[in-house]
């Protein structure tokens, strides 16, 4: 394979790579005609290939954070399979990486009292102003910019989660400390390592997954003994 040294200025770039104003017509492979160069930008795509040896590296204060954790928005049949898990549930519910807001925007149609947190600035205010012109009231849906690393979720009787593998088990480890006995917590795509489920709905990258904290603590309590052969 031939080695291309960097080019030092637009002259050296190749005719042909080079993008035209508008009233000109582009330069073809070949074309070693001189010509008028347009300003170019560079733009440079953040690498995700390594995200999720990543995250179990980071410090856990800031796991949150959208290069760790980035948005994925809920598929149509996530957010139904999660509706299924809450049947029969009443009570307040904190969306943990709410995104644009589509799970909260479901569970407040239906009776929760909802709570979306989310770091990114930018998909809080589109939350808001989706529930603003849909006329939802913040007793049934706001949205708040904070780390849930950094926020007490005692409070909440329901817990959703649709964050990455590198962060289940301590979001886990912060759950059991703080939601009380009688919550349900469910996870989109990626279940809590060593979590007893409740049930599970869905298959492939829409599988969402119940738990009862109550049955997880008493399972984390007294383990399975495995038997001696």
């Amino acid at each position: 394979m031939p080695d291309y040294a960097p080019a030092q200025n637009l002259g050296d770039i190749p005719a042909w790579t080079q993008v035209p104003p508008p009233s000109q017509p582009g330069p073809q492979p070949g074309d070693d005609t001189p010509q008028e160069h347009a300003p170019m930008e560079m733009i440079i795509a953040p690498d995700f290939s390594n995200l999720e040896a990543q995250l179990d590296n980071v410090d856990l204060l800031h796991m949150s954070t959208v290069a760790q954790v980035p948005y994925l928005p809920s598929s149509k049949d996530q957010a139904q399979n999660v509706m299924k898990l809450l049947e029969g549930r009443r009570g307040r519910l904190a969306d943990l990486g709410a995104g644009d807001g589509r799970l909260v925007f479901a569970a407040s149609s239906v009776g929760f009292q909802c709570t979306g947190f989310e770091i990114n600035s930018v998909l809080v205010a589109y939350a808001r102003s989706k529930a603003y012109w849909r006329g939802i009231p913040s007793s049934q849906a706001v949205f708040v910019k904070k780390d849930l690393w950094k926020t007490d979720l005692c409070s909440y009787n329901n817990v959703t989660a649709f964050l990455a593998p590198g962060v289940m088990e301590v979001l886990g480890e912060k759950l059991l400390k703080e939601l009380p006995q009688d919550a349900l917590v469910i996870s989109c795509r990626f279940p809590f390592p060593n979590w007893p489920q409740k049930s599970t709905v869905g298959s492939g990258l829409d599988q969402t997954f119940a738990y009862e904290i109550s049955s997880v603590r008493s399972h984390l309590r007294n383990p399975p003994k495995t038997e001696m052969k």
